[in-house]
């Protein structure tokens, strides 16, 4: 299932070891009549990886985002 999203934040530990990468969508509020100046915002997904991993994601995505053609590209 997909899920989307239009928010993130980025954590890591003292370590330096382990980061956390939480995923969040935010949706305006309506009412009957008009669109509310707050917003809802729902966390869809939080995920831990060591940093070896999050930095071999980070090189795959600016990989993906710098191709021409869209791609399907998997970790080592």
């Amino acid at each position: 299932m997909n899920t989307y999203v239009n928010r993130f934040f980025l954590t890591m530990n003292n370590y330096r070891d382990e980061v956390v990468l939480s995923f969040l969508q935010e949706a305006p509020i309506f009412t009957e009549v008009e669109q509310l100046p707050e917003s809802n915002v729902t966390s869809v997904a939080d995920l831990v990886m060591s940093s070896r991993s999050a930095r071999e994601f980070a090189e795959k995505l600016l990989e993906m985002l710098d191709s021409e053609l869209p791609e399907q590209i998997e970790s080592k």
